[in-house]
C-alpha cells in the first residue's frame, strides 16, 4: 500500500523559485483600498464557493499573514513525472489519513513559458489529458482541477470527461495577490467539489473489516474453484444445483491480482486502490448495493492516445450482497446524442433478459449516479473561442454489474471453439432481433467474449460465446419499416459493413450485422490461429493493413475503407502478404521444432478454410448486389474472382445474408462434422459429448447441398489449390497464452 505520507525533493527548478519567492511578497502587497483589486471573474469559478468577500484588503492580508495562503496543505512536486517532459505537482491536505490515491488532490503543471498559451492550445495539450486521464483511472473522481504555473503568469483549469473549462491566465509577479486569491479558494473546496465520487469510499488497511474480506475471498482455493479451461474436469454434481459465480478459479485468480497489480501495469506502478462501490438500488433506494473492487481489469491506459473520454473501466468485484464475485461496468454515457435518447445498457439488458435472450450478460443491477454528470458542456459558448467546433458531449456517470466474467479471444486455442463461440454469439443476435427487435450495432472483436460454462451431462467445462456491451443497439427493420436511419454513433468501424459505411441515410440490417459477425471471425482467426501469415510480426501486419480504417471526407461515416478489404469483397478471396501473394489458409495446428514446412507438417485446417471461404462468398454476394458494390470501383489493383464462387447464383448467395437462419445452419453443419484431425477430412469424428458420431463426409455433402463446396470442391480442391510452390519464409508465428495464475 501507499504510506499516508510520503517526503519529496524540494524543488530545483527556476521556475519553482520563482513561484514560491513571489507568493512570499504577496505579503507586502497586501496594503489596497476596498475594491482595488478585482479577478477576473470565469466559469471555473462558479464551481468554486466563495465564502468571503476577497476584495477588501482586510480579508486579503487577514490570509495571507494569518492563515498563511494555504493551511495545513502541502504542494510536493512528482519524483516522477508520467511522461518524462513535464514537471507536475501536486496539492493536498496534510492531516489526512487516507492513502494518497484516496485523497483530493490539485494538480499543478510547471511550464517554461513566459505567457499563457491560448486556450485551444491548452484544450489540445496531451499532457494535461493523460495526466488527468491517470487521475481519473486511479481514483474515483467525477473532475479534477489543474493549475498551470508558469514564469509569471498562473492558469487553473477544471478537467473533466467532455473536456476543459480554463479561467483566465493571470499574472502573479504583477499581482501577487492573485496568488492567496487562488489557493484559499482551492483549499475550502470540500472533497466533492474537488472531484472525489461521493459513492465511492476508500478500503484501507488499518483495521477496515471490508479489507480483511477482500483478502480472505482473494485466496486460492483450487480444490473447490471449478477450472476455466475448456473441457476440463469438474467434481460431479446435481442437475439441479446452480454453479455459484464465485467458484470459478478465473475469477478468484482476478480478483487476487486486481488487488496488487504488477510493477509494470500502467498507471498503477505506485498505487494499489481498494474501493467499496455503491450502486443505487431500485427495490430500495435508501440502501443500495455496495460491491468492493480493486484496479480495473480493463481500461483505457493515460499513456494510450486517443483519451477515452467515456473513461470505460471493468472490474472484477465481490458482490456484498450476493456474497459472489461479478462484473462491475463504470464508465461515462452520453444521455442523448443528435436528438436520440439512449436507453441504458442495463435497460436493454433487461429486456434480452426477460425475453430469453441466451448467451447475453445476465443483469445484477444498473443505474445512473445521481448527480454526477459532466458540467463542461455548461461553460460552452461562443466567446470561448470555439464558434466553429461542436459542443462537448454531455456525460453522465453509469455503472452496471452483472453475473459473468468471460474471457478473451485470444484464449482460443483451435478454429472449431472459435466458430463454436461466433456460432454462439450469431444465435444471441437472432434471437434479440426476433423477440426484441433489437440489432447489437457494434459487433466487434472485443465484444464477443468466451463465458465458460459447465455441462452437467458430462461434468466438464463448455466454452460458449457471450454477446456484449449493448450499449448502442439499433432497431431492426421489418418488411413494413425498413428501419429509421439512426446517427452513425459509437462503433467500431473496422469491423462494420462495406455498404453501411459507404451509405449515407441507411438503416442498420440483419446483413450488415452478419458481415461484421465474419469480420471478427478473420480478425481472430489471423491473430491467434496458425496460418500461411507466417513472420512473428506478419499478422499484425496483415490485420492492420486489412482492417486500416482513416479518416475520409468522401466517406458518409467519416471514414474511410482499406483497398485490401474492397478488394476481397469485389473477388471473394482474400490474399496473403507476399511474396508469393496467395490466398489466406489456416492450419490445423503449428510447425513444432525442427520440422520443415508442408503439407505433412502443417496440415490445413479445411473445415475451418472451407466454412470461411464461403461465408466470404455470401458476404461478396450481399456486397455486389447493394449500391455500394456496383459503384465504379477506383484504385483497386486487378485480380481474379475467386473459383469458389465461380457459376453460382449471386443473388441467392446475397439472400442468405438477409436473415440468421442460413448463417446459423452453416455454423451448425460445420461444427457437427467437425475433424477430430484437421489433417484427415475423412476421420469419423465426434460432434458434442454424448451424441453419436457422425463421419465428415457428411458436413461436404450438406455444403454442396447448400450450393456451397461439396466433397469435390471442398477439401481436395483445397489440397490442389492452396498447397503450391515457393513454401519458403521464416518460422510460423508462435503466441502463447496469457496463463491464469
Amino acid at each position: 500500500m501507499t504510506p499516508l505520507l510520503r517526503r519529496h525533493p524540494p524543488p530545483n527548478h527556476y521556475t519553482h523559485r520563482a513561484f514560491r519567492q513571489t507568493v512570499a511578497k504577496a505579503s507586502e502587497r497586501h496594503k489596497r483600498t476596498p475594491g482595488e483589486y478585482m479577478v477576473r471573474r470565469s466559469p471555473l469559478y462558479a464551481c468554486m464557493s466563495r465564502p468571503m468577500d476577497l476584495t477588501t484588503s482586510t480579508n486579503q492580508q487577514w490570509l495571507v499573514t494569518k492563515l498563511k495562503l494555504c493551511p495545513k496543505h502541502s504542494l510536493s512536486l512528482d519524483t516522477t513525472p508520467l511522461n518524462g517532459k513535464p514537471e507536475w505537482g501536486h496539492m493536498e491536505p496534510l492531516d489526512d489519513p487516507r492513502p494518497a490515491w484516496a485523497r483530493p488532490q490539485v494538480l499543478f503543471l510547471f511550464v517554461k513559458d513566459s505567457q499563457s498559451p491560448g486556450p485551444s492550445e491548452l484544450y489540445r495539450h496531451r499532457d494535461v489529458l493523460a495526466k488527468a486521464q491517470h487521475q481519473f483511472n486511479v481514483q474515483q473522481l467525477t473532475a479534477v482541477f489543474v493549475v498551470v504555473v508558469g514564469h509569471d503568469f498562473v492558469q487553473p483549469m477544471r478537467v473533466d470527461r467532455a473536456g476543459a473549462v480554463l479561467a483566465w491566465p493571470e499574472n502573479y509577479v504583477r499581482d501577487p495577490a492573485v496568488l492567496p486569491h487562488l489557493f484559499w479558494r482551492l483549499s475550502v473546496l470540500t472533497d466533492a467539489q474537488l472531484g472525489l465520487d461521493p459513492t465511492a469510499a476508500p478500503v484501507v488497511l488499518r483495521g477496515d473489516p471490508h479489507c480483511e474480506l477482500m483478502q480472505s475471498v482473494a485466496k486460492r482455493h483450487d480444490d473447490a474453484d471449478i477450472p476455466w479451461e475448456d473441457g476440463a474436469a469438474v467434481p460431479p454434481m446435481s442437475p439441479d444445483e446452480p454453479v455459484k459465480p464465485q467458484s470459478w478459479r478465473h475469477e478468484r485468480s482476478w480478483f487476487r491480482t486486481m488487488l496488487d497489480p504488477v510493477d509494470d501495469t500502467e498507471d498503477f506502478k505506485r498505487d494499489r486502490p481498494l474501493w467499496r462501490l455503491s450502486v443505487p438500488n431500485d427495490e430500495d433506494p435508501d440502501v443500495p448495493r455496495e460491491f468492493l473492487v480493486g484496479s480495473p481489469l480493463s481500461y483505457r491506459g493515460s499513456k494510450t492516445w486517443p483519451i477515452d473520454e467515456r473513461n470505460t473501466r471493468v472490474y472484477v468485484a465481490y458482490d456484498l450482497t450476493g456474497q459472489r464475485f461479478v462484473c462491475l461496468k463504470d464508465s461515462w454515457r452520453e444521455v442523448e446524442t443528435e436528438g436520440f435518447v439512449l436507453e441504458r445498457e442495463g435497460e436493454v439488458l433487461k429486456k434480452l433478459n426477460d425475453a430469453g435472450v441466451p448467451f447475453v450478460p445476465t443483469l445484477v443491477c444498473e443505474a445512473d449516479l445521481p448527480g454526477q454528470e459532466t458540467r463542461t458542456p455548461e461553460f460552452w459558448s461562443e466567446w470561448d473561442g470555439f464558434p466553429d467546433k461542436e459542443e462537448p458531449t454531455r456525460l453522465t456517470h453509469y455503472r452496471m454489474v452483472t453475473e459473468e466474467i468471460c474471457i478473451m479471444l485470444s484464449e482460443v486455442p483451435d478454429s472449431r471453439i472459435l466458430v463454436s463461440v461466433i456460432h454462439d454469439c450469431v444465435v444471441a443476435h437472432a434471437a434479440a432481433t426476433e423477440r426484441c427487435g433489437l440489432l447489437h450495432g457494434d459487433i466487434s472483436y472485443n465484444n464477443i467474449l468466451i463465458c465458460p460454462t459447465v455441462d452437467r451431462t458430462t461434468n466438464t467445462v463448455k466454452w460458449r460465446g457471450m454477446l456484449m456491451d449493448w450499449e448502442f443497439p439499433r432497431l431492426a427493420p421489418t418488411h413494413k419499416d425498413s428501419g429509421t436511419p439512426r446517427p452513425h454513433g459509437r462503433r467500431s468501424w473496422k469491423f462494420t459493413s462495406l455498404a453501411y459505411m459507404h451509405a449515407s441515410d441507411r438503416a442498420l440490417t440483419v446483413g450488415d450485422e452478419l458481415e461484421s459477425f465474419f469480420y471478427v471471425l478473420l480478425y481472430t482467426a489471423v491473430r491467434h490461429l496458425p496460418s500461411n501469415v507466417r513472420s512473428p510480426d506478419a499478422p499484425k501486419g496483415f490485420l492492420d493493413v486489412f482492417f486500416s480504417t482513416d479518416p475520409s471526407k468522401d466517406a458518409p461515416c467519416g471514414w474511410g475503407v482499406s483497398p485490401s478489404k474492397q478488394l476481397a469483397l469485389r473477388q471473394a478471396r482474400i490474399l496473403c502478404p507476399g511474396p508469393p501473394k496467395d490466398d489466406l489458409r489456416f492450419f490445423s495446428r503449428r510447425l513444432r521444432a525442427g520440422e520443415k514446412r508442408g503439407p505433412k507438417a502443417e496440415p490445413l485446417d479445411t473445415a475451418f478454410n472451407v466454412l470461411l471461404q464461403e461465408y466470404l462468398a455470401w458476404c461478396h454476394a450481399a456486397y455486389v448486389r447493394s449500391d455500394a458494390g456496383r459503384a465504379p470501383r477506383r484504385n483497386l489493383p486487378r485480380t481474379y474472382r475467386s473459383p469458389a464462387v465461380e457459376g453460382r447464383d449471386l443473388d441467392e448467395l446475397a439472400r442468405k445474408m438477409e436473415g440468421h437462419e442460413a448463417l446459423k445452419t452453416l455454423f451448425e453443419d460445420a461444427l457437427e462434422g467437425w475433424p477430430e484431425k484437421q489433417d484427415d477430412p475423412g476421420t469419423v469424428v465426434k460432434s458434442e459429448p454424448g451424441e453419436e458420431e457422425v463421419p465428415a463426409e457428411e458436413f461436404w455433402k450438406t455444403m454442396a447441398q447448400m450450393g456451397g463446396a461439396g466433397l469435390e470442391r471442398g477439401p481436395r480442391w483445397l489440397e490442389r489449390r492452396m498447397w503450391r510452390r515457393n513454401m519458403g519464409g521464416r518460422e510460423s508465428c508462435r503466441r502463447g497464452r496469457g496463463r491464469i495464475v
